[in-house]
């Protein structure tokens, strides 16, 4: 449990090293992006799948939900490109807001889950922790929605620029050394909404969506990661996949990012822009299932998953 609490906030430390390696380090953004997606990104998809499409108890529990869900991811990218490119870009845009969304209904869980752990000290953070979380997402949300209009095509973000950037990145400096402050007055719940919105302050210094998104959702992705390996390990089933998706290991690691690489790989192969078509249905099945996977009303496992996040403080 310690190393996984480390884990949640520790992860905060990604986004700033992200950064600092690409503004500071001369890392160029498709390096950048290459370890973001090979590192991290693939592999946290990957274990929803794990959890899901690969559980032999949960896919006979929720067979049509997953038959719907995949159903879904699949047929409205190749709808969208249909019907023409308005379509798509409005898919693509869509998405792209449903990211940061996605990100803080993490954090929001997790957040929660301290709270009940904390009891009564934790119920005079409730609302400020909501108010933190959903006030600063939305706005970041609906800025980059603004500041990219309807082309999503990489044109440089309006806060690219030195004096801005600088002014983003001391608000997020000064959002994680807040931590320490929080956490000394027993509020992690808190912590983790400053810290999370810390790096939606540091995501809006990137120059284009596809770096910002990097940046936003490293952090997750690790807390994902930690958070379901922990699960992962507790649960008896046996077989290849329950083994790689259990242990942090260079085969698990490995064949995600090489079924991700190869898809990739595929998607440019074929004629603009049914690329798409192969990328965006890993992404809309990540985020469809992860909308039900956690809710304990539709998966009753999750009380047994989340089960030493929510034991008491000593």
């Amino acid at each position: 449990m310690t190393a996984l609490h480390t884990l949640l906030f520790g992860g905060a430390a990604i986004p700033v090293v992200l950064f600092s390696l690409h503004r500071f380090g001369g890392v160029s953004t498709s390096l950048l992006l290459l370890v973001f997606q090979v590192g991290l990104n693939l592999p946290h998809y990957f274990q929803t799948y794990a959890l899901t499409y690969f559980d032999p108890e949960v896919r006979k529990r929720a067979r049509r939900r997953l038959a719907l869900t995949a159903a879904v991811a699949v047929a409205l990218p190749i709808g969208a490109i249909l019907l023409g490119a308005q379509a798509l870009q409005a898919l693509l845009a869509f998405v792209a807001f449903w990211a940061f969304f996605h990100i803080t209904q993490q954090t929001r869980g997790l957040a929660g889950l301290y709270l009940r752990r904390g009891g009564e000290v934790g119920d005079r953070f409730r609302r400020p922790l909501l108010a933190v979380l959903f006030l600063s997402t939305a706005a970041v949300a609906l800025w980059r929605m603004a500041a990219y209009g309807p082309t999503l095509a990489g044109a440089p973000l309006p806060l690219a620029r030195p004096g801005a950037r600088a002014l983003a990145l001391g608000a997020a400096v000064s959002l994680i050394a807040a931590l320490a402050r929080l956490t000394a007055a027993r509020a992690p719940a808190l912590g983790l909404a400053v810290l999370h919105t810390g790096a939606l302050a540091l995501s809006m210094t990137a120059e284009n969506l596809s770096l910002a998104l990097a940046l936003a959702t490293s952090w997750h992705a690790l807390q994902y990661l930690g958070l379901t390996f922990s699960v992962q390990r507790a649960r008896p089933e046996d077989g290849l996949w329950p083994r790689l998706a259990r242990s942090e290991s260079v085969a698990f690691f490995g064949l995600a990012a090489g079924v991700g690489l190869a898809a990739a790989a595929l998607g440019a192969a074929l004629p603009a822009p049914w690329g798409q078509a192969i990328y965006l249905p890993l992404l809309l099945i990540h985020y469809l299932t992860d909308g039900w996977l956690w809710q304990p009303a539709r998966n009753p496992e999750v009380k047994v998953w989340l089960s030493p996040l929510v034991a008491p403080t000593p």
